[in-house]
């Protein structure tokens, strides 16, 4: 695994412990925040993933954006 990927890795996995922290008390009340946890953790998973094509790296970096932007 290259440098960036292990420091980026290591980023989403503390994004993805702080916004369980955050949220933990709401989750059996609110299923929206769950979903939000399951796509951040999914998110984590799509950037280990060695992508070959331009357009499915387009997209991964899309998705990891907009989580970013709404979580």
């Amino acid at each position: 695994m290259k440098k960036y990927k292990i420091i980026g890795l290591t980023l989403w996995i503390i994004a993805n412990a702080l916004l369980t922290i955050r949220l933990c008390d709401y989750l059996p009340i609110v299923p929206l925040f769950t979903v939000q946890i399951i796509i951040s953790v999914c998110c984590s998973i799509l950037f280990c993933i060695e992508f070959s094509s331009r357009a499915m790296r387009i997209v991964e970096n899309v998705v990891m954006i907009f989580q970013i932007i709404f979580s």
